[in-house]
């Protein structure tokens, strides 16, 4: 009997100091936030491109509690680490919850949790926000964790397809979708600037708004540079974009041919 005891109070209190996961903060947090009102979001549809552009960097940048990186940050490495194990459901759950609700402000921030989550399950569906039109922050988060998330492969041809698009109210016949060119200057990793070697490139040949600020970000020297980036931003031409708007002004050079 006294040895039956020792056995059970021994289970007992490993219950009692059962150690808690790096995602349990985080779920409750995520649970506890559901009761308040949605985030706040802005709607950039209607100004110009040059300006959601910039206004989506800001965004992207923004110390606010409500802003994008508020939420990547809530999400630690150490619970990173867990979900990209698949090992922390209910924080992925948790989450999950947020993209069900109807208002925008729910859905883009589940969005950019799960994306920084990074877990395996959610793979298929990041990769599809990622080029969602109509949720540029959560477009811009997803495509830059997407370049770093163990075995989801390369951003793939349709987000190399949709990265360069007609425009439209512009000197420019075409311009570089503006989550694209925020996220490499806001979140640029080693890898996320290899993938958009081909973006730069496209971009360059198609003459395409912000065509200047992506290279930037994708020619930075940042020690992991390969050669065929190397070879592309050697290639391109600095400042090209400037060039381009003064030669399409009434008056300005034409293009040759």
């Amino acid at each position: 009997m006294r040895s039956r005891w020792r056995r059970g109070g021994r289970a007992q209190g490993r219950t009692r100091t059962r150690r808690r996961g790096p995602c349990a903060g985080l779920v409750a947090d995520l649970r506890e936030a559901l009761k308040g009102p949605a985030p706040a979001t802005e709607i950039d549809f209607l100004s110009l491109y040059d300006l959601r552009e910039s206004r989506l960097e800001d965004r992207l940048r923004s110390p606010s509690p409500v802003m994008p990186p508020a939420y990547v940050q809530r999400v630690t490495p150490a619970c990173r680490a867990e979900t990209r194990r698949g090992a922390a459901p209910a924080a992925t759950e948790a989450a999950r919850a947020w993209t069900l609700r109807t208002e925008k402000g729910w859905v883009e921030r589940g969005r950019i949790l799960l994306c920084t989550m990074q877990d395996p399950a959610w793979l298929v569906e990041a990769k599809a926000w990622s080029l969602d039109g109509f949720q540029p922050e959560a477009r811009a988060v997803c495509m830059a964790e997407l370049a770093t998330w163990p075995d989801s492969g390369p951003w793939g041809q349709p987000g190399l397809a949709r990265a360069i698009r007609r425009a439209t109210g512009s000197w420019a016949a075409w311009e570089i979708d503006e989550a694209v060119v925020a996220g490499a200057n806001v979140m640029g990793t080693p890898e996320l600037r290899e993938q958009l070697v081909p973006v730069l490139a496209g971009a360059q040949e198609r003459r395409a708004l912000r065509y200047d600020r992506l290279r930037t970000a994708v020619c930075t020297d940042d020690g992991a540079m390969s050669a065929e980036r190397a070879r592309v931003c050697s290639t391109s031409t600095a400042g090209a974009e400037r060039q381009w708007r003064r030669s399409k002004r009434p008056g300005g050079r034409r293009r040759a041919g």
